[in-house]
């Protein structure tokens, strides 16, 4: 046996058959090699040359690489063997050495590795284990992790195994790299007395063991009910001053950062809590003086009052008078309230005075404290003369809504030393105004804005202005004065509305824009449709009024506002014109002459004479803007019009109207209102008639106007009898 190999000899273990008889062979010699316990042929030896019953394999022994085998004959006489094996040599495997380099605190897997020339199966096996962290795992398949915190050189060693060999020691080599850790900022809690500085080191931890780092400290948030004063961000120290006679809980918050020492960047901590607690103090209370006035043999109750110094507690003070009056007499102590009746000496006047503490109740943090004394200064005066007011004089006596009117007069005291509070009700229900004459002054005036005049729904209403003077001694006087204030009716400033025609089922909608200095007031506005149907009335809403009205006849309408305000106010206007048109009321026609009167020509007011007029008005089928021509000549003069386009064309029953622009004499842009009856049509009285209204664009001058200064509702219009010829209204479908 040598080592992991052992040669074991068999004699005999083979035979043959020669001439029909059983014949014994040479035997062999058997090589085992092991593998860790277990053992394993690994070849079969045997010679050529042997003659029956010889004894191959009666010894053997093996050494390394060679094999000894003994082979004596089958009997004494005859010359043994010897035989000599020399098997492939079985090398050792070569263990490989490496090098590994991971993160500080970060575990790896480290697979060991070996070769072998004959490529036998390895096993491993560590040797010297690692210092600076473990091994698990089995081999060769491993994981390293290291220490907490640990960096720098490891390392450990194994060897390997091909069943008969061992491998020199190999070296695992392991390099930790440092790697920084957060570091953190440490919460705590602290006390301080109320109305005391505290200095408080903020603290924290590099998160690095193996390496001192220095910190840098960061206030986050500061106090609710406090101030931070002197940080040292270096240091961490820092001054917390509460709030003045604040106690309770309070907090600020702040972080800790690394110099990244330890293996970079440097790291910042999360936030941490320094939690203050601010215990209560008793602070001492005050007790507070006053100085009080009463006259000759009259006694005045006095109120004794004092602050328990913590505004932060309510605390119950507690009065004690320590010195009382030299020229009267104290009765009636409330110790709990501080309230004590002061009598002045019979026939005294003069000073006098009394001293008193209060203590408090101890509940802002014991002991209970008590003030330091505070005087109550008396004067005791001669007995109050009654001020005499004269009668306060208004300027201006009367005005009007949103004015200003002044009251000033003046008034007399036998005491001289007395200070006056004037007080002016101005009759309107507004607050009292209130002066205060120092003594020596007997002269009032103010000023006063009269909003609106009161009370609503008149126009105009007497104040009475009261005035009185007190000299707070009991001495009281009142005067009365009056000022009249008129109500402003309020104006419309505009009312937007159609400008243009609407056909018939249109909506016709008007914006009233109005305005009114009596502030106060409140308005309706109302608006006559002109059509028969009710007014629509609109009482609320601001200085802008907007309406609808759907018309169910074609017309030209003049539409009447007014805006009323609550004092009897009223302004009205009226908007002219909303046109209604319906296409399919047919169409007008209209030829002949009028005797035109004097005044309708205004260059010529005195002329008069025979006009001739012709014109045709209608919509087309599917149109909104009326076709055809108008043509008006006033003979004896060079006038001569003649449309160009027509605006809108309205028939009612008998009425009808158009508006349009032509020229006068080939030349210019002139507007034109034709208004005719047809007198064969119910209601127009058997007779036609027609008027025309010509004015400039650009002026807005009226030029001619057979019915001069009537109205241009087609309703109220009054166009004149004509001469000669007729009027058609032609009915549409």
């Amino acid at each position: 046996m040598y080592g992991n190999l052992a040669a074991v000899g068999s004699i005999f273990d083979s035979s043959s058959v020669v001439n029909g008889s059983p014949v014994q062979l040479g035997g062999s010699a058997y090589l085992f090699q092991r593998s860790g316990s277990t053992w394993k042929q690994n070849a079969e030896v045997s010679a050529s040359d042997l003659e029956s019953f010889d004894k191959f394999g009666f010894s053997v022994a093996v050494s390394g690489s060679t094999v000894l085998v003994g082979a004596p004959l089958k009997d004494p006489f005859d010359d043994g063997a010897a035989y000599v094996f020399a098997s492939a040599a079985n090398t050792a495997p070569v263990a490989n050495s490496q090098s590994v380099r991971i993160d500080e605190d970060t575990a790896a897997s480290i697979t060991l590795s070996a070769r072998d020339a004959e490529g036998d199966a390895l096993t491993y096996s560590v040797l010297s284990p690692p210092a600076k962290g473990t091994l698990s795992g089995a081999a060769p398949d491993l994981i390293y992790t290291p220490n907490p915190n640990e960096n720098g050189a490891d390392s450990f060693t194994f060897k390997a195994n091909d069943g008969a060999l061992d491998s020199a020691v190999a070296t695992v080599s392991i390099t930790i790299t440092p790697v920084n850790d957060r570091p953190s900022a440490n919460s705590r809690t602290v006390m301080t007395a109320e109305d005391t500085a505290l200095s408080i080191a903020l603290t924290g931890n590099d998160g690095d063991a193996e390496v001192a780092q220095v910190l840098t400290f960061a206030i986050l948030g500061g106090p609710g009910h406090g101030t931070l004063t002197d940080f040292n961000p270096n240091t961490g120290a820092v001054i917390y001053r509460p709030d003045p006679n604040y106690n309770g809980p309070d907090s600020f918050t702040f972080n800790v950062t690394d110099d990244g020492t330890a293996g970079g960047p440097a790291l910042t901590s999360g936030s941490a809590t320094m939690s203050l607690v601010v215990t209560p103090v008793n602070d001492p209370p005050a007790a507070n003086p006053q100085s009080i006035a009463t006259i000759k043999d009259k006694a005045i109750a006095i109120q004794l009052t004092g602050a328990d110094g913590d505004p932060e507690t309510a605390q119950a003070l507690t009065f004690a008078i320590v010195n009382g009056p030299s020229h009267g007499a104290l009765s009636g102590f409330e110790p709990a309230a501080g309230q004590v009746l002061y009598t002045p000496t019979p026939g005294y006047e003069g000073s006098d005075s009394f001293a008193f503490t209060v203590t408090d109740d101890a509940t802002a943090g014991g002991p209970a404290l008590t003030s330091a004394p505070a005087t109550v200064t008396l004067t005791v005066n001669p007995a109050n003369s009654v001020p005499v007011l004269e009668l306060p004089i208004v300027t201006p006596p009367v005005i009007n809504e949103n004015d200003t009117a002044m009251v000033s007069g003046s008034l007399a005291d036998a005491d001289p030393l007395d200070s006056h509070v004037i007080t002016i009700a101005w009759g309107d229900g507004t607050p009292n105004t209130v002066l205060n004459l120092a003594p020596g002054v007997f002269i009032y005036s103010a000023a006063h804005q009269y909003l609106d005049d009161r009370p609503t729904a008149t126009a105009s209403d007497l104040n009475t202005v009261t005035v009185t003077a007190d000299d707070g001694h009991g001495g009281r006087a009142s005067a009365t004065g009056t000022v009249t204030v008129n109500n402003l009716a309020p104006v419309i400033a505009s009312v937007a509305g159609p400008t243009v025609p609407l056909a018939l089922g249109s909506a016709a909608s008007l914006s009233v824009n109005f305005s009114d200095v009596g502030t106060l007031d409140t308005h309706t506005v109302r608006l006559s449709w002109d059509d028969g149907t009710e007014d629509t009335v609109l009482s609320s809403g601001g200085f802008t009024r907007v309406a609808s009205h759907a018309y169910e006849a074609a017309g030209v309408y003049a539409v009447g506002i007014t805006v009323a305000d609550d004092d009897t106010g009223v302004a009205a206007t009226t908007f002219e014109f909303i046109v209604i048109y319906d296409p399919n009321d047919g169409f007008v026609t209209g030829g002949g002459w009028i005797n035109s009167p004097a005044g309708a020509y205004a260059a010529s007011p005195s002329l008069t004479g025979k006009g001739s007029f012709g014109f045709v008005a209608k919509y087309q089928k599917g149109t909104t803007v009326p076709v055809g021509e108008t043509e008006f000549q006033l003979h004896g003069a060079q006038f001569n019009f003649h449309s160009t386009v027509y605006e809108w064309l309205v028939i009612s029953g008998p009425l009808a109207q158009c508006k349009g622009s032509g020229t006068l004499n080939g030349a210019g842009d002139y507007g034109f209102l034709l208004t005719a009856t047809d007198g064969q049509i119910l209601g127009g009285l058997g007779v036609d008639r027609f008027r025309i209204k010509i004015w400039d664009k650009v002026t807005g001058t009226v030029v001619y106007d057979n019915v001069m200064r009537a109205l241009d509702d087609v309703g109220v219009s009054d166009p004149q009898q004509i001469s000669g010829g007729s009027i058609v209204i032609h009915k549409g479908n």
